[in-house]
């Protein structure tokens, strides 16, 4: 009976030492990336979002991607007032995780770079005396997002100019055989409610088993969005195939339009920026590269219509190289100061020709 005892307590201070140890690894060696793919499929963490609605880094604050850079307006970046001050010239990058800057922190990234940039500069810019540039990039957002997100909360913070980067994710609804105007078919099961099976749930309870599932899903590029409700499959993901929705893209151009608009009826300056993508076949994964080029140069076709039509301020942000990249779409630092140097010219220009 005591050589029970004596290994049932010795088989425990195994288990709590292992837990201790796979702790410190969870906390110390795991990226935010991984820890953020366990935890979603774990049912932990997840940003709170609604089905079918946009929504906002505001909701994400204890996310593990997101927590420490997130304000209290819901932005990337330092906090500020809803309430411009007098003399500050007020800026809204609008777009999707290209313009938010996954992964990295909210200096690097171009709407960062872009705020140190014209403050240097603001001498050349009448009638301001500082500027603050507010990264409203938010990570899957599409088009659709991108217009509700401005016209709900955005447009009340009141900008000077929009600088708008909309949007890579619009490749994913043309994907999808009979996409619906609204977009809303094409929502990944992660965005609504998520109930883990309990594999998943027993991963959550132990760091040894977390430690274990995120190195499994390091190389996965899509975890936890593991499927897309059953609307796109592997192949039309690796495929790009947009040809059955070629009818449609004028649903992309019209969201721009709509969001140009609205900035018109405000007195807000719009400038819209172009969508490159890296030259780097290695970026894209197997037979993604083609497809994913071939549909992005589709929706700048449309950026290009709406702004022509618009006579809107149109940046095309390049040349840049494969080092100006860390994937198909997402900028290095260098890559994402290249950009702000160009969005800068383009806002001193525009400032410039409307402020004198």
């Amino acid at each position: 009976m005591r050589r029970w005892i004596l290994g049932g307590l010795l088989a425990v201070g195994v288990v709590v030492v292992i837990e201790l140890l796979s702790l410190a690894v969870w906390h110390f060696a795991v990226p935010d990336s991984g820890k953020s793919k366990v935890l979603g499929l774990a049912g932990r963490a997840l940003p709170h979002k609604v089905p079918n609605s946009f929504w906002h880094h505001g909701l994400n604050s204890e996310h593990p991607l997101y927590r420490g850079i997130v304000n209290s307006q819901g932005t990337k970046g330092d906090d500020f007032p809803t309430a411009k001050p007098p003399g500050e010239l007020r800026i809204v990058c609008l777009g999707n995780s290209t313009v938010e800057g996954i992964e990295q922190p909210p200096e690097q990234t171009f709407p960062g770079i872009l705020e140190r940039r014209l403050q240097t500069a603001i001498d050349e810019i009448p009638n301001f005396t500082s500027v603050h540039v507010i990264n409203a990039g938010i990570g899957s957002h599409n088009s659709a997002f991108n217009l509700a997100y401005f016209a709900f909360r955005l447009i009340h913070f009141d900008p000077d100019i929009l600088i708008l980067k909309s949007s890579y994710n619009d490749f994913l609804p043309y994907c999808i055989p009979g996409m619906t105007v609204d977009y809303t078919h094409a929502f990944p099961k992660p965005f609504h409610a998520h109930k883990p099976g309990v594999l998943w749930r027993l991963v959550g309870g132990s760091h040894l088993l977390k430690n274990v599932s995120a190195l499994l899903l390091a190389s996965r590029l899509v975890d936890p969005f593991e499927d897309f409700s059953g609307y796109l499959t592997d192949e039309q993901f690796l495929e790009m195939d947009y040809s059955e929705n070629e009818s449609q893209f004028f649903v992309y151009g019209e969201n721009i339009r709509s969001i140009i608009l609205l900035c018109r009826g405000r007195g807000i300056v719009p400038v819209v920026l172009d969508l490159p993508t890296s030259p780097e076949d290695d970026h894209y994964g197997t037979e993604r590269g083609v497809g994913f080029r071939d549909l992005i140069r589709r929706l700048e076709n449309e950026l290009e219509r709406i702004t022509q039509e618009e006579s809107v301020r149109y940046v095309v942000t390049g040349p840049l190289a494969a080092e100006d990249f860390w994937d198909h779409c997402h900028n290095t630092p260098g890559g994402n100061d290249k950009i702000a140097a160009q969005v800068e010219s383009a806002v001193l220009d525009v400032v410039g020709r409307n402020r004198n």
